[in-house]
């Protein structure tokens, strides 16, 4: 439906997936201001989008980390176009490392960046929403806030938070004519995906049931949709929008999770614990390393506490392509296995 007057404010819209989201905000009838932290790169952003055709986007830099330059922000987005009836949070950055090693200052930055300026944004637009008994926020958070991630307790925490934010204001709000919803997305072939190795990328995208990365333009459809006037019944909720392989069986019990593993793409033999299976070590990582149990499923083996913090080390003991013996131990919640390569290469060499 298309939307008339409605403003639309686009936090890290000029990034990969914010840029998918303005054009889709926009096609759909919105004036969409985006937020930019790069000057320069917002200005060549700008022309691309009015050499499309674009005349309804425009650009505003914002210190979202402060909460005075968010209200002054604002207040300069309502002079220019009118109230702001949708807020969609999309900034967002990464400074990755592990809890042994992160300093405060990378858990500061991210913290700021990915949650505090949740909290500025809304806390800014949140009295206009209720005078005009409208609103819609969007916050743009990842399953990485569901699951968490190795080497990231900053960015799950802040994303995480994001979604506790959504849940507490949408109560807040669900009488107002205000809907918050969070949107957790999974790997997504932004530019930030693509300059990874391609033989990581690879590897990453073979874990992928539907192997392919989700597009931002598909993350941009879910926001356009969850804007839209006419889905007001919508709030305080969680959309996953990946296919990881884990969020299919969220919460599942464990009986149910051994069977769903068996459910998934190309899963064509059920694992059973304390068997013995060839496997194929698909990839290594700072943890351990990932293993195909030939012919189907994947599961993750720990090989030596050393390796928690030294991939070499793992590299002493598997590499990407080998053919090993491993041993099932366990099937957790999520429905992913346990495997021990030692006592599988013991019993092997027993029997």
């Amino acid at each position: 439906m298309t939307q008339q007057k409605n403003i639309a404010w686009v936090t890290g819209g000029t990034g990969g997936i914010g840029s998918a989201i303005c054009r889709s905000l926009a096609d759909a009838g919105y004036q969409v201001v985006a937020g930019y932290n790069n000057p320069e790169k917002a200005k060549s952003w700008l022309e691309a989008q009015r050499a499309d055709g674009y005349e309804n986007i425009d650009v505003a830099g914002v210190d979202l980390t402060s909460f005075e330059a968010c209200q002054a922000g604002v207040r300069e987005i309502e002079a220019k176009y009118g109230p702001v009836s949708v807020l969609v949070n999309c900034a967002g950055i990464t400074r990755d490392g592990t809890m042994k090693k992160m300093t405060p200052e990378q858990w500061d930055v991210v913290i700021d960046t990915n949650l505090n300026s949740v909290f500025n944004t809304c806390r800014s637009v949140i009295e206009m929403m209720l005078e005009q008994s409208y609103g819609r926020i969007i916050n743009i958070s990842s399953i990485n806030g569901r699951k968490g991630q190795f080497g990231q307790v900053n960015y799950s925490a802040a994303k995480a938070g994001m979604h506790g934010l959504t849940m507490a204001l949408a109560q807040e709000t669900a009488t107002k004519g205000i809907t918050v919803n969070t949107i957790s997305p999974g790997y997504i072939a932004t530019d930030m995906i693509m300059k990874i190795p391609e033989k990581v990328r690879e590897a990453i995208r073979e874990t992928i049931p539907m192997k392919r990365y989700g597009t931002p333009e598909e993350i941009a459809r879910l926001v356009t949709f969850l804007a839209d006037k006419d889905n007001g019944f919508i709030t305080g909720a969680n959309i996953d929008i990946n296919d990881d392989g884990t969020i299919k069986i969220y919460g599942a019990t464990r009986e149910a999770a051994q069977d769903a593993v068996t459910r998934i793409e190309g899963i064509v033999a059920e694992p059973e614990v304390g068997e013995i299976y060839d496997g194929r070590v698909t990839r290594v990582v700072d943890f351990g390393a990932f293993v195909e149990i030939m012919p189907g499923t994947e599961g993750l083996l720990h090989i030596s506490q050393i390796a928690q913090e030294r991939v070499e080390k793992v590299t002493d003991y598997v590499n990407e392509g080998d053919m090993i013996k491993v041993k099932v131990l366990d099937v957790d919640q999520r429905g992913r296995i346990k495997l021990s390569m030692k006592e599988a290469q013991l019993e092997a060499s027993e029997g």
